[in-house]
């Protein structure tokens, strides 16, 4: 028998695991470098397909854009935005819009680098809604509309964004006041501080006391309270109610301007379920809209009603009532904080525990802090006497206390864990997947985290960075010197001190980056066995006699 096919046979099965190696490792690549320009100092983090690019020089740095393969698609002549100016990404007033420096000058630019909005102005700071941009000259402001049209004069000194048809605004003399939307005064400006009109209400403040206007600008509140309740520049109103300060005491007034409940109460709470908790003298009530004290003031503490049931502490001991002042539940902690989820921490002697919605104690009152349930995960940190852990929603350690001195809880399946200084990765059932070794750890983005190892020193940086998925693998291995987060499945990277590209490979349209490893694998071993197949049937039909 001829001894050829033998003799092809290893150097065969070599060409076939050489070929099912490579195909694996080139299918399995995670990510792919895309070089970019060499003369960048520094390149941001890419929004909706962007990412500014910088250049420095003696005059300042200059920036412009490249996008996602590494071509500059605006020239790097813009000069660094003022802080105040928006830089997130092209998103000006919900267009595909952003601001930009030239000259010293400010005006608001496309993605193609087009200028849409003249650079004339010393600032443009924020969007006042309807279509409208805050713009700064001579340290004067107004607005624009998107034409470039000034719509509210640049005479003032701030303003503010429309809300309910009116926009407050400040004068050079420091009064407020409010503007329609074409620029004429709607209610005159003689307020040392004003808010947003909210169902046609506002607060107002004259010589340190408060009072509320309607949108006609007439008085509905004499300015003559200490305070009144407000919510980011907006009346608190709960329920038709809201709370108010004289003369050091506190009581409700209702939308119509009335006072429905005297100003006479220590303390305050909104409305909640048509109950408020008051504080009299050192002790804690309720009392209903009509002003009624359904519930003279005798508890030590008392939270408002949520759901039906309110918590309040009386004699040492925290109980919890319905709202007809029944005790439904008598407990010996010292308090119960307000339910999430059906959890809520309890308090004894100063020590902290985790009660479930039928008041049964599944942790523990015996650690000094206890985070709340992470929602993906169903983890709570806690922590005792320095040392720090982890439980779960039935009460069991998943994370022992003392293994790990720091812990940080990601939605994504994982656990960063810190001993000694270095940190690495467990799953949400406590099962290390990667030992601590990592000198940082940044938060997931793009479902990607930025890993480090090495310090800073006065001896330079010495610090190597890459990225782990939300399985806690290596994806980009430790050889950079600077990572910018993922976003869109592109990031920003130097490494031999270039700037350039990382691209995940489920992003990119090549087809072999669409291939699973295990697919490139499989191919490679089935062709390679046609191969041979094909080679030995060539032999024998050779060897067949004439």
């Amino acid at each position: 028998m001829d001894d050829k096919p033998r003799s092809l046979l290893p150097f065969l099965i070599v060409a076939l695991l050489v070929a099912g190696i490579w195909s694996w490792w080139y299918t399995s690549k995670e990510v792919v470098i895309i070089k970019t320009k060499t003369d960048y100092d520094y390149l941001d983090v890419f929004n909706k397909g962007l990412a500014r690019a910088f250049i420095y020089g003696e005059g300042g740095s200059k920036y412009g854009y490249i996008d996602t393969k590494g071509r500059e698609v605006i020239d790097a002549n813009l000069e660094r935005n003022h802080p105040y100016i928006s830089e997130d990404g092209f998103n000006l007033l919900g267009r595909n819009w952003t601001t930009v420096t030239m000259n010293k000058k400010v005006g608001v630019m496309d993605r193609e680098g087009n200028i849409v909005i003249p650079l004339i102005y010393d600032y443009i700071l924020w969007s006042c809604g309807d279509d409208l941009l805050a713009v700064e000259m001579d340290n004067k402001m107004g607005c624009i509309n998107s034409d470039g049209i000034v719509v509210i004069p640049l005479e003032y000194k701030l303003v503010y964004g429309f809300k309910d048809g009116l926009m407050m605004a400040k004068n050079l003399e420091n009064k407020y006041g409010y503007l329609d939307y074409t620029g004429q005064i709607a209610i005159p400006f003689e307020y040392d501080e004003c808010g947003y009109f909210q169902d046609g209400l506002a607060f107002v403040k004259v010589d340190e006391k408060y009072g509320v206007i309607e949108r006609s600008g007439s008085l509905l509140v004499p300015i003559e309270y200490d305070e009144i309740a407000v919510n980011s520049m907006i009346l608190g109103f709960q329920e038709g109610y809201i709370r108010a300060k004289k003369d050091g005491k506190w009581g409700f007034i209702d939308k119509t301007g009335a006072v429905i409940i005297p100003m006479e109460y220590d303390e305050a709470k909104d409305f909640q379920e048509g109950l408020a908790v008051v504080q009299k003298d050192g002790k804690w009530g309720y009392i209903d809209s009509g002003g009624l004290g359904v519930i003279s003031p005798e508890y030590d503490s008392a939270s408002s009603f949520n759901d039906g049931f309110a918590r309040v502490k009386k004699h040492g001991s925290c109980e919890i009532i319905d709202t007809g002042f029944k005790v439904i539940v008598t407990t010996d902690y010292d308090w119960i904080y307000e339910f999430e989820e059906g959890f809520a921490q309890v308090e004894k002697y100063g020590r902290k525990g985790i009660v479930d919605a039928n008041y049964s104690l599944i942790v523990p009152t015996e650690y000094d802090r206890i985070s709340g349930f992470e929602e993906n995960s169903g983890l709570a940190i806690i922590s005792k006497g320095g040392e720090v852990g982890a439980v779960d929603k039935k009460g069991t350690l998943v994370i022992p206390l003392s293994k790990y001195d720091e812990i940080k809880i990601y939605d994504v399946g994982l656990v960063s864990v810190m001993k000694d200084g270095k940190w690495g990765f467990v799953r949400h059932n406590g099962k290390v997947i990667t030992k601590p070794k990592y000198d940082a750890v940044q938060e997931f983005s793009d479902g990607w985290a930025i890993v480090r190892v090495g310090n800073f020193s006065v001896y330079g940086n010495n610090c190597y960075y890459g990225c782990v998925n939300n399985q806690g693998r290596e994806v980009v291995p430790l050889e950079y010197k600077e990572i910018q987060p993922f976003s869109e499945g592109y990031a920003t990277a130097i490494i031999r001190g270039e700037w350039v590209i990382l691209a995940k490979a489920s992003v990119l349209s090549r087809w072999y980056n669409k291939i699973p490893p295990w697919v490139g694998f499989a191919l490679s071993v089935v062709f390679s066995v046609l191969i041979v197949m094909k080679m030995l049937d060539n032999h024998r039909k050779n060897k067949v006699p004439n």
